[in-house]
């Protein structure tokens, strides 16, 4: 039993000593690009480039500014206003106390775009962005010229919630392991859900700029899988009100996506939705940023010209 405890706990030290170090290695590969902004006193990292019309880009799960930083940006902001938002929790943003789903984060949003005096932008959401954005269209159409749509979540799903995303939840052994463990055991075994992103293709060399590893440290991977946990229900409830959907809205649906599934989601929201165009891109995967850029640029350039 000594042995077994002594085993145990120069795990949980070696696992503190790596998460650190892991910490450390994130912070200084994926730095801070933007600004923080006070939004009801939330700070919020924002990355603001060019100038026209205004274009807002969100996230998805286990990402963060940088996912667009690394693929869009830089065509976008040469024609365009391009506001960059991590999401609460996520990236360098601060997350509000309690739950805080695709709803909060839709205020906050909405808040964050009177902060910065953007008037009606296009919202643009990868993968979990998309539930946010369309909240924040549902909550606020009239600040809001579009959506667009890229493998985003839109109604529930039947699967059950994989256990590592409830572990944060478990008392005493989900935060020690989260704080000691998740993140090294986590760097060492992303590989095969990258492959599941972007499957049926390669996993694209670009993504070596992806934030997956700041995504690991604890207070981020708490922030994700409480996003995973509350999206469910946000979603069930939310897919009641899309035929009230007021603006534009572009749907892009890789066929080939195994993460957030076609027909779970973008053709039923396409079914539900008066005003969407949906369009499909055959073998492609989720990780559409990274492996059809240009396709995702003018997608966007297509939708800020609908009137």
């Amino acid at each position: 039993m000594r042995r077994v405890v002594l085993a145990i706990v120069a795990l949980l030290v070696v696992g503190t000593v790596a998460t650190r170090a892991l910490v450390a290695r994130a912070e200084s590969e994926h730095p801070r690009l933007g600004r923080v902004v006070d939004v009801d006193g939330l700070a919020q990292h924002v990355i603001e480039r060019g100038a026209g019309d205004a274009i807002v880009l969100v996230h998805g799960a286990f990402g963060s500014s940088h996912d667009f930083v690394a693929t869009v940006l830089d065509s976008l902001a040469a024609r365009h206003r391009c506001v960059v938002w991590d999401r609460p929790g996520h990236g360098y943003s601060e997350r509000p106390e309690g739950e805080a789903g695709p709803g909060v984060q839709a205020d906050v949003l909405l808040a964050l775009l009177d902060e910065l005096d953007v008037e009606r932008p296009l919202l643009v959401g990868f993968s979990y962005g998309g539930a946010v954005v369309l909240a924040a269209a549902l909550r606020a159409p009239e600040r809001v010229r579009g959506v667009v749509l890229l493998n985003g979540p839109s109604h529930p799903w039947p699967d059950p919630i994989e256990l590592h995303y409830r572990l944060p939840t478990v008392p005493l052994l989900g935060p020690l392991v989260v704080e000691t463990l998740l993140m090294p055991f986590g760097a060492a075994l992303s590989d095969s859900s990258v492959e599941r992103a972007f499957a049926p293709r390669p996993v694209a060399d670009a993504f070596e700029s992806s934030p997956v590893l700041l995504a690991l440290r604890p207070p981020s991977y708490r922030a994700n899988a409480e996003d995973i946990r509350t999206l469910k229900p946000f979603l069930r409830a939310q897919s009641e009100h899309y035929d009230e959907l007021a603006v534009p809205l572009t749907i892009v649906v890789s066929e080939g996506d195994l993460v957030v599934h076609p027909t779970i989601h973008s053709l039923p929201l396409h079914r539900d939705t008066p005003d969407s165009t949906m369009i499909r891109l055959p073998d492609a995967g989720h990780q559409i940023l990274y492996t059809h850029t240009d396709f995702v640029i003018d997608t966007i350039e297509t939708a800020l010209r609908v009137p």
